[in-house]
């Protein structure tokens, strides 16, 4: 295994990890948990901020119902503007452009701290070693698989799990890279639009379009989580500056080939 590829990122992820939540904790008004899946799914902007409305409406709508306005009126656009401003009142999250009416939003890194703490039972490191070695397995499947428009080029550790005198864990932090099944453009698109379509075909159904058109990457990261609540995946720019924090557990071989459409 190679140590110190990672970036800063990274550094600050691990600076930015909270020991626990309790599954019964109140954030801004609302439960936790709900809070939680909602800073994670603003977190996928980045830098860059994005908007309330693109987000996912599930943890949108519980945090809307736990914080009801004083007219009972849920949902409605001064409602959303009072709960942006308790979230952010509270340091979770931070306007990119301070001067725009309908500003986009990012989370802070107290926001990020929240997204990456866990509300699971401590496991045993026997338990993240095993997890781990089915996570790696699960990427060499999808990596020899070309139905999949994406591949998983690195995966590294972080964290607790790098720590031998820590043997309880809350999780396992794992950052990823993905990059496109083939460098050419067209063969990339058609094989993204293809995915998308059989997705839909089979009966998913997507919130927002930037929901949809992100499907193809979403669909890798489902099946290397595969539901395992030991995994917490954190997405990393590979050009990053080196750190220490940092082991890599898998780097995908140089591809012979582009995988036709």
């Amino acid at each position: 295994m190679d140590r110190g590829l990672a970036g800063a990122e990274l550094t600050r992820a691990w600076r930015e990890r909270v020991a626990r939540i309790d599954q019964r904790q109140v954030v801004a008004g609302a439960p936790a948990l709900a809070v939680r899946a909602l800073l994670r799914d603003m977190r996928r902007w980045s830098t860059r901020g994005g908007y309330f409305q693109d987000l996912n409406p599930r943890p949108l709508r519980v945090v809307l119902e736990a914080t009801p306005p004083d007219d009972g009126t849920v949902g409605t656009r001064s409602h959303l503007n009072a709960v942006i401003e308790r979230l952010a009142a509270e340091g979770l999250i931070e306007p990119v452009e301070l001067d725009s009416y309908d500003r986009p939003w990012r989370t802070t890194i107290k926001g990020n701290a929240l997204c990456n703490a866990s509300a699971a039972k401590p496991i045993t490191r026997a338990t993240a070693v095993k997890a781990l070695q089915a996570l790696i397995a699960r990427t060499k499947d999808i990596n020899a698989d070309s139905a999949y428009a994406f591949r998983v080029q690195q995966l590294m550790v972080f964290g607790s799990y790098l720590d031998p005198s820590v043997e309880r864990l809350g999780d396992i932090d794992v950052a990823y890279v993905l990059v496109p099944r083939t460098t050419d453009a067209e063969k990339q698109s058609q094989l993204s639009q293809k995915r998308i379509d059989e997705a839909i075909a089979s009966g998913r159904r997507f919130s927002s379009f930037f929901e949809q058109v992100v499907w193809p990457q979403q669909e890798v990261l489902l099946v290397l989580r595969s539901r395992s609540r030991v995994i917490s995946l954190h997405e990393v720019d590979p050009q990053a500056r080196l750190t220490d924090r940092v082991e890599t557990v898998y780097r995908m071989e140089p591809a012979s080939g582009d995988a036709p459409p």
